[in-house]
C-alpha cells in the first residue's frame, strides 16, 4: 500500500468520508492539530500524529516518509512550512 499523509481537520466527517472509502488501497496517516487537546471525537481510522511531535516540517518528512501528501488547505504556518519543505525535497504534494 502507498503511504499517504493527510493534512486535514479530522473532526469533520464530511471531509474524511472520501478518504475512509480508500483506506483499503492507501495507508493513510493524518496530521492536523498541534496536540491532542483539540480532539473532539475518535475519528479517523488512521494513525494520528500531532505537530508537536516533530521539530520541523523536514522532520515530518523524514520520520513519516510519505509517498504522497494531501493538504486539505494551506492556512496555518505548519501547513505553509510543510508545503515549502515538500517543494524543496520534491515530495508529491497536492492540495484541494
Amino acid at each position: 500500500m502507498i503511504n499517504v499523509l493527510l493534512i486535514s481537520d479530522y473532526n469533520r466527517p464530511d471531509i474524511l468520508r472520501q478518504f475512509i472509502k480508500c483506506n483499503d488501497v492507501f495507508n493513510f496517516s493524518i496530521l492536523y492539530f498541534k496536540d491532542d487537546s483539540f480532539e473532539k471525537n475518535d475519528l479517523p481510522p488512521f494513525k494520528k500524529y500531532y505537530w508537536n511531535q516533530f521539530s520541523s516540517s523536514y522532520d515530518v518528512l523524514k520520520k513519516l516518509n510519505p509517498k504522497k501528501i494531501i493538504l486539505a488547505d494551506i492556512e496555518s504556518f505548519y501547513e505553509v512550512a510543510l508545503n515549502l519543505a515538500c517543494k524543496k525535497k520534491k515530495y508529491s504534494c497536492v492540495s484541494y
